[in-house]
């Protein structure tokens, strides 16, 4: 494997702890921008190369020539826009003498298709079933489609931001659109019409942190398809949805409103095209990342988004809790 070393010094002194950070080209990482205060830590990026690039050198040998560090996280986090790199960083991380939090061999389980078997048993939960095609088994699937039931959510895999995802009501769209599928494979969900009793569609966004919830934000808006950056616009226009008021028989989660700036950039940063570049400590703005999945995890965990200043950041070392807490 080959692989490219970017090193942030810290800013505020000597550092609380190295941290190696792994992560693959494209837009299949965490963003890691916020995650890690450029204050308190010493950071060496470690990027895998592309697969078309010529062989390198072995695991155990890339493993030994890197830097000091303390404790490595694993960024790599989207199953489909990461897979060709998998087996490899698993390789590397086997290789690897200090602690990894998120541990890469949970990533593969949270696929879309496989979001089902990962939240079975959790009560008063609804995992609509998702189906992953390749072009020769949708258009087979659509062949035979009369006997679904509709309506069904279209989307290529390693699709987000919603512009590629399609709601299909009939088995003639569908096979319409498997008459023109150009991606490599696809995930086919059912539809849950999840309308509140006031008639909007809401969208929570929440991120766990070692097994524990915290609310990110809410999107409100009247169509099915829901992202913050769509329903900003009206959002900012009603005052009950920038407060968090929901109508008669809607529950009330702890939310935060986003401000007038966050908006804003919501609205600029997302229509963007960026092209797929090495990731650097400088990722691409925040609105236009793709959402996280991750598995439940044992231990320490790290995947919290945050636009400004909180930060969660937990630590399986006694010794750097102790340093940071100091802070």
């Amino acid at each position: 494997m080959r692989a490219t070393f970017i090193t942030a010094m810290c800013m505020g002194g000597a550092p609380a702890a190295h941290l190696l950070l792994l992560c693959c080209p494209g837009h299949g990482n965490v963003p890691m921008r916020h995650l890690f205060d450029r204050r308190l830590f010493h950071k060496v990026v470690l990027a895998l190369e592309p697969e078309d690039q010529p062989p390198g050198e072995p695991a155990a040998e890339l493993a030994a020539r890197l830097p000091p560090y303390d404790v490595c996280f694993n960024a790599v986090a989207d199953p489909d826009l990461a897979a060709s790199f998998l087996d490899d960083m698993q390789a590397l991380i086997d290789a690897l003498d200090r602690p990894v939090l998120n541990p890469l061999a949970r990533i593969a389980a949270t696929r879309r298709d496989l979001a089902p078997a990962l939240h079975a048993g959790i009560a008063d939960l609804v995992v609509p079933a998702v189906r992953r095609l390749d072009g020769a088994a949708l258009t087979a699937l659509a062949a035979a489609s009369d006997a679904l039931a509709f309506p069904l959510l279209l989307r290529p895999t390693g699709d987000h931001g919603g512009d590629d995802l399609t709601l299909l009501h009939t088995a003639d769209a569908l096979r319409d659109h498997a008459a023109q599928a150009a991606a490599e494979s696809y995930y086919l969900t059912d539809f849950v019409d999840y309308r509140s009793a006031d008639g909007f569609f809401r969208k929570y966004r929440l991120v766990y942190v070692d097994g524990e919830v915290f609310p990110y934000h809410l999107a409100i808006a009247r169509e099915w398809k829901v992202h913050y950056w769509r329903s900003a616009e009206e959002m900012a226009a009603q005052d009950w949805m920038r407060a968090g008021k929901f109508a008669p028989g809607c529950n009330r989660l702890t939310m935060i409103n986003p401000s007038s700036s966050e908006t804003n950039e919501a609205l600029t940063n997302q229509p963007m095209v960026f092209a797929k570049i090495r990731p650097s400590l400088e990722p691409l703005p925040m609105w236009a990342m793709p959402p996280t999945r991750v598995a439940n995890t044992s231990g320490a965990m790290i995947i919290l988004i945050r636009r400004r200043n909180s930060i969660a950041i937990r630590f399986t070392s006694a010794a750097i809790s102790a340093r940071m807490s100091g802070r």
